[in-house]
């Protein structure tokens, strides 16, 4: 038996009409391995995944980086035994291409002006200007500016602790001048 399933950003396949057809119910103990492009999921009585609440595919486990966007979901059958490559059909399907990024830098020069716009424009253009520098030397995210307190300054150093998406934990260099001045605003939470 066999299914073919999206496999979304933080690695969770939502299909759940294989683990429906094999019987499993919430907390079955299974166990995953990733084999080109594949998830195989056999029943483990000492799995350390289990099966979901309302019969979501096997939790506990994050194997995104191994699989491609679309990833056949073989699994044990009830005879036991394992799909060979010959009899998955999804073998024989072309995955598609990751698109290419659309990211890039902002130029030197629009980077000129949106530092100028911010320091003569708004209602306190000097936190303005000191969060867009935030963002410029340590390319955070919203989050994790909005993340960061006091403690998070290490100005002896001139490191900033970043908490930010995924609960990605990080120390982050800084220039002192941007230290010195994160720790006289009070643009910084508690």
């Amino acid at each position: 038996m066999y299914g073919l399933a999206s496999v979304d950003a933080s690695g969770r396949v939502g299909d759940r009409t294989v683990v429906r057809a094999l019987g499993w119910m919430c907390g079955t103990a299974v166990q995953i391995t990733a084999d080109a492009g594949r998830l195989v999921v056999v029943p483990a009585p000492g799995g350390a995944c289990r099966v979901g609440a309302q019969g979501r595919p096997p939790t506990g486990t994050r194997r995104r980086g191994e699989l491609h966007h679309r990833a056949a979901l073989p699994v044990q059958a009830r005879r036991g035994g394992y799909l060979t490559e010959t009899d998955n059909p999804a073998s024989k399907v072309a995955k598609p291409r990751w698109p290419a990024s659309t990211r890039s830098a902002v130029p030197g020069t629009r980077l000129s002006e949106i530092n100028q716009v911010a320091a003569t424009t708004g209602n306190d253009p000097a936190l303005d200007t000191l969060i867009l520098r935030l963002h410029i030397e340590t390319a955070c995210r919203r989050g994790g500016a909005l993340a960061l307190r006091p403690v998070d300054l290490d100005p002896d150093q001139c490191l900033i602790l970043m908490r930010e998406k995924g609960n990605t934990i990080r120390w982050q260099p800084v220039s002192p001048t941007l230290v010195a001045h994160l720790q006289v605003t009070r643009f910084l939470g508690d």
